[in-house]
């Protein structure tokens, strides 16, 4: 079947589709759809050397790509999205928890194999862009949850001196979820998130960043509206300090179970987020309801405060 005016294509939770089945038939003669969106969360089934293949395939027409719960997904596939889809709008890796510093950075980590794909030379494949230092490399033979090694400033200033296909190759981002990536830290969130254009940012549930990651994301992503940093142990009222002051634009807002914020940064974000429209502190523990009302009676466009057991509330209450 040729479907030329395809554009839009949604195969989530489609568990038995082979990914070689999809690039077949998104690689028929000529007319060829141009898809400009491609959802694949909770495919499961969905390796690096798919992503390759169809990132390649797809190139510049792709505008939207969903890979979120596409658990197994390392590195090697996000040098892939960087190096084939310029042109992405909105992406999504949310919970691909395998993807590390290392990849957003474009890198290959020290301590990791480098034996070519065999199955990728077989295949003929050819790259019409290099990956920079990362290569196409077989995925290492390791346990999933083996921590990375973290990336030294010696590593970084490599970064900064090479050309290769990061992150940062995504100028026109607008949306983008990182949220339970658990191995990214500030090497790389500091050094990649700089989209003046990016409206939407999920970075929930990322235990290693700190302020750092939120003061230069806020300084680099003046567009945002809408921030998610639930589930950020190392948020602190510091780095609410140094971001409110560029996030003049923000509408939406969530700092669910960060317990190192106090009523400090609520008064922040009064003093410059005042488009603010909803504000999510549930769980906060160190942020008290006489100021949440205070913020509410002072922000003129606030619709929606979740509030849910601020002030150190006892869960245990409700069991």
């Amino acid at each position: 079947m040729v479907l030329p005016e395809l554009r839009t294509l949604d195969l989530s939770e489609c568990l038995h589709v082979s990914w070689a089945e999809i690039v077949k038939g998104l690689s028929a003669p000529e007319p060829r759809a141009r898809l400009e969106t491609l959802s694949l969360k909770s495919c499961t089934y969905i390796r690096d050397l798919a992503v390759f293949s169809l990132a390649q395939l797809l190139g510049s027409s792709l505008r939207e790509l969903d890979l979120t719960f596409c658990i197994y997904l390392i590195d090697l596939s996000v040098g892939a999205i960087a190096t084939y889809l310029p042109g992405l709008v909105v992406l999504r890796l949310g919970w691909c928890k395998e993807i590390t510093d290392w990849g957003l950075l474009d890198m290959v980590e020290p301590t990791k194999e480098s034996e070519p794909n065999k199955e990728m030379e077989s295949k003929g494949s050819s790259f019409t862009r290099t990956f920079g230092n990362m290569g196409f490399f077989r995925p290492p033979s390791v346990p999933f949850q083996e921590k990375p090694r973290l990336v030294t400033d010696e590593d970084l200033g490599v970064f900064r001196e090479q050309e290769g296909a990061s992150l940062l190759a995504l100028r026109s981002l607008q949306d983008l979820d990182l949220s339970a990536c658990s191995k990214l830290t500030d090497s790389s969130i500091t050094q990649v998130l700089c989209y003046p254009d990016l409206q939407r940012l999920s970075l929930s549930m990322l235990p290693e960043i700190s302020d750092d990651s939120l003061a230069s994301v806020a300084y680099h992503c003046h567009s945002l509206t809408s921030l998610e940093l639930s589930h950020c142990p190392h948020i602190s009222d510091q780095g609410i300090t140094r971001a409110a002051p560029y996030l003049a634009r923000l509408q939406h807002l969530y700092l669910s179970c960060c317990n190192a914020l106090t009523d400090r940064s609520l008064s922040m974000l009064v003093q410059h987020c005042k488009r603010l429209r909803t504000l999510d502190i549930s769980m906060c523990k160190h942020i008290s309801l006489t100021t949440v009302e205070l913020l509410q009676s002072q922000l003129p466009f606030i619709e929606n405060v979740h509030c849910r057991f601020v002030g150190g509330a006892d869960l245990t209450l409700l069991l």
